[in-house]
């Protein structure tokens, strides 16, 4: 190692003195702040920086290029002095590098790294260039306490907020909005929309956690006069599940809290962020909700072109007709913790065209056919009667022209020309039928989703695994909004643990989603444990409507995140278990696995109460939803009542279910070894052996080699969690293979 280092020192020399730039030299590229390339909001004071490590053009034919070193450098824009250097460390070590000096909010930072590296039939490390610069902006212990509502505000209301500040000068370097809400929001500023995310924040259990969109507001400030305008709706503050009853238990209607940073300088006297300020001004918009916010009844948009304000978030509007905001401290509307949103951004990933057009004029009607199903929404520029209303409806099938009550409305000026798109509501669209207009112009639908980073890609000889991953890349897109991966858009839209494992592999081979399933780890995490804070009402229809108190916790054992509705089984909760340990796995990151350790024990322990003393073996419980096997195996179900599901009562989900607690019990055994003592961890593994042996004694036939009927899943499961003894694998594998060729 001395010898080494004593290479590395000397090839250091190469540019002391001064920074020179070799054409030969290797560089780090791809610069990223906890996973994202320049966030504005990083919610911890202790990132961690990753990089990759490249080669110029002069050495692309080089092979096995490893770093040896790196040199980090970070820089606080505003001042530009230099707040901490890592100085040269001797490793190849290009992920995850955790900072080591002091960050504050509101301050754009940017930082560089140089590396050396070595390649085949190389003994000397070369010295590489400085990487281009990288920026990022952190935004730790928010200190939000003033939340802004309007009020009276009805149910459908999807409220506009202004606020007029003034600034001496427009930002020198950087001007940052950090924005939570209970609802969705737009951001506006000086009567422009800042960018072009739409439906945020992501999903989260809002009794639980609020999460914290940031933007750059840089370029939209300036000296004199400026408007902040913030376009809300309900969306998920509206949420009810229906398997349980419950809510979020929070108001149903949107309120926010934000704070301007301009220059490093919080800006909360201009941007009136605390309780005494009266400077917010509030105002019914021209849109409202249609609809709730449940299963098959997310509704839709109606937007009211006689009401809208064309410059409702600009210096020139006269806002003396407006109310004040209501102003409410943090602990009156939510006890929430407020941290970062860490999914990326929800936005129009691509245009779908219009296939068909069927025009029936007498009717005043459209039957529009999109070239493809999509999760989104349409945009119609449309002609009708001044003041009449056009009813938009959606369907995925052709022989209905509504779905899930799958509806927009667009009422007319007095031009009887305009164009709709929806501001905060999203269908699953194949056919459109549009009502009441005399023309439709132009017509086009978006596909609305998360805008995961693609990496990985996939082409084959055979075009039908071509087309088996093209779809599959379809329906998970499809299935990918506001930071969840869901079972369907537009019935239940629940992020379901079954969807969850089985879509992360591919996910994790086809995008940039470790920051994806960082959220989702924390999803799964704050649905555990929910005692207190979500309503939960078998026999009424939510207490934050009726003033009930949250019942106790009981034997729901949640099977969706962060949405808790929904059926399933122990297996769906094992998204607590699996999506942390494969970002560990996959991505080498230990922090979401240290975190939901504590909730894994936690389940894990309550599953215990469920295995038969007699048997060993996981039984029974919460109902007919709540101990599903395999929901839809690849053959009829023997004492599942004909269907293909292996329901509750079956010894199908028995044997199902005790394999993933076997699975359970194993990987958490290998995570608590990580970041517990050996003492800890040893029950785990103890009990994952008795279980083992459980399961085979009870499934297993000795005379053929079998498991319970000798169907597909009944071999896999075993297999796959490791049941299965040494002796007899390749007779089971055997057995297995003529199951499904036969």
């Amino acid at each position: 190692f001395l010898v080494f280092l004593a290479l590395v020192l000397f090839a250091s020399c190469r540019v002391l003195g001064k920074e020179e730039t070799f054409i030969d030299a290797p560089y780090a590229s791809d610069l990223r702040v906890e996973g994202a390339q320049r966030p504005l909001g990083v919610g911890t004071t202790n990132p961690r920086f990753s990089w990759s490590v490249t080669l110029p053009v002069l050495l692309k034919e080089k092979r096995a290029v490893q770093q040896v070193s790196y040199q980090i450098q970070v820089y606080n824009n505003v001042s530009g002095a230099l707040v901490w250097e890592s100085g040269r460390m001797v490793t190849n070590r290009s992920s995850l590098v955790s900072y080591g000096g002091h960050l504050s909010n509101g301050v754009l930072y940017s930082w560089r790294v140089r590396l050396m590296a070595v390649w085949h039939n190389q003994r000397v490390p070369t010295q590489g260039n400085w990487s281009m610069r990288a920026e990022f902006s952190v935004a730790s212990n928010l200190e939000l306490d003033a939340w802004v509502s309007l009020p009276n505000a009805l149910a459908s209301d999807c409220p506009w907020f202004r606020k007029t500040f003034y600034l001496s000068s427009p930002p020198k370097t950087f001007a940052v909005v950090h924005i939570a809400s209970v609802g969705y929001h737009e951001l506006w500023v000086n009567g422009k929309k800042v960018d072009e995310r739409v439906l945020s924040p992501s999903v989260s259990v809002l009794s639980k956690r609020v999460l914290v969109n940031s933007y750059d507001v840089t370029g939209l400030l300036r000296s004199g006069e400026n408007v902040l305008g913030a376009w809300t709706g309900p969306g998920w503050a509206q949420f009810e599940g229906v398997n349980p009853v419950m809510d979020y238990n929070v108001s149903g209607t949107p309120q926010f809290a934000l704070v301007l940073w301009v220059d490093g300088n919080e800006a909360g006297e201009h941007a009136g962020t605390s309780r005494s300020e009266s400077g917010w001004k509030a105002h019914t918009s021209s849109v409202e909700h249609i609809g709730k916010w449940t299963n098959s009844n997310f509704g839709g948009d109606h937007f009211n072109a006689s009401r809208h304000l064309a410059d409702w978030a600009s210096a020139s509007l006269d806002d003396s007709g407006w109310q004040s905001a209501k102003i409410s401290l943090k602990r009156e509307v939510t006890n929430a913790t407020i941290s970062e949103d860490l999914s990326p951004e929800t936005r129009l990933l691509s245009e779908v065209k219009v296939l068909k057009y069927r025009h029936d004029p007498p009717k005043r009607k459209y039957v529009l056919e999109m070239e493809n199903i999509f999760a989104g929404w349409i945009v119609l520029e449309m002609q009708g009667i001044p003041g009449s209303t056009a009813i938009i409806q959606s369907s995925t099938w052709s022989i209905r022209p509504i779905e899930m009550n799958m509806e927009h409305r667009y009422t007319f000026d007095k031009t009887g020309k305009g164009t709709f798109e929806p501001k905060f509501s999203y269908h699953e669209v194949k056919y459109v039928t549009v009502y009441n207009v005399d023309a439709i112009v132009s017509a086009k639908g978006w596909q609305v989703g998360v805008s995961l980073e693609r990496s990985g890609h996939f082409n084959c000889s055979s075009k039908m695994l071509t087309k088996v991953y093209t779809n599959t890349l379809a329906t998970f897109q499809g299935l990918t909004t506001g930071g969840m991966t869901v079972d369907c858009p537009h019935r239940e839209r629940l992020g379901y643990g079954d969807s969850e494992q089985t879509a992360i592999e591919f996910a994790m081979n086809t995008y940039r989603s470790e920051r994806f399933y960082s959220k989702r780890t924390i999803d799964w995490i704050d649905s555990v444990g929910l005692k207190g804070n979500i309503c939960q009402d078998i026999g009424g229809r939510g207490c934050t409507k009726h003033g009930r108190d949250p019942p106790t916790w009981g034997e729901i054992i949640p099977h969706t995140a962060p949405t808790i509705d929904g059926g399933g089984g122990p297996a769906w909760l094992a998204a607590v278990i699996t999506v942390p340990w494969r970002m560990f796995f996959y991505y080498g990151d230990p922090r979401p696995l240290e975190a939901a350790l504590p909730v894994q024990m936690k389940f894990l322990k309550k599953l215990e109460d469920h295995v038969s003393p007699e048997t060993n073996l996981l039984q029974p419980f919460g109902g007919f939803w709540g101990f599903l096997g395999d929901w839809l195996t690849p053959h009829i179900v023997e004492g599942g009542g004909g269907t293909k599901s292996e329901l509750s009562n079956t010894s199908q989900a028995v044997l199902f279910n005790s394999c993933f607690y076997l699975y359970m019990l194993r990987t958490v055994a290998r995570s608590c070894q990580l970041f517990r003592s050996r003492s800890d961890c040893i029950s785990l593994e103890d009990k994952a052996k008795v279980l083992r042996d459980a399961i085979h004694k009870q499934f297993f036939h000795t005379n053929n080699n079998t498991y319970l009927f000798g169907r597909q899943t009944h071999y896999v499961l075993p297999l796959w969690s490791g049941v299965v003894p040494d002796e007899v694998a390749e007779e089971v594998k055997k057995n297995l293979l003529d199951e499904i060729t036969q």
